[in-house]
């Protein structure tokens, strides 16, 4: 008989959770291309795979909220701004969704005309 343990269940979730990371590189090259530009697939991976634990500790857990929270990491870190600061309280969908977008405001503030990176 087979018997599920906590530690299969822990290498079932830390397999979905890589899946996860790795799709979310590919959608970080499609959705912001001009900001992905000129970092490796690797280095891209292993900033989703620090920065996934965070998410959930946030309540983001859908992955429409992680993919949201990878971006604006990705944005506050190239803007020099590594500290994501609070979220707005409430709702994980409208807060995902704001704190994406003071991201990326943030970025193209200090961005070099006509450059990603």
């Amino acid at each position: 008989m087979f018997i599920l343990r906590d530690e299969h269940l822990a290498a079932f979730r830390q397999s979905g959770i890589d899946r996860f990371n790795r799709a979310a590189v590919g959608y970080l090259r499609r959705r912001h291309p001009d900001v992905a530009a000129g970092l490796s697939d690797a280095g891209l991976l292993t900033r989703c795979r620090a920065w996934n634990p965070e998410a959930r500790q946030r309540g983001y857990v859908t992955d429409r909220h992680g993919v949201r929270y990878y971006s604006a990491r990705l944005f506050l870190e190239l803007a020099g701004r590594p500290d994501p600061g609070p979220d707005a309280a409430g709702d994980p969908e409208a807060a995902s969704a704001a704190f994406e977008a003071r991201a990326k405001a943030i970025w193209q503030a200090v961005r070099p005309a006509g450059g990603g990176r």
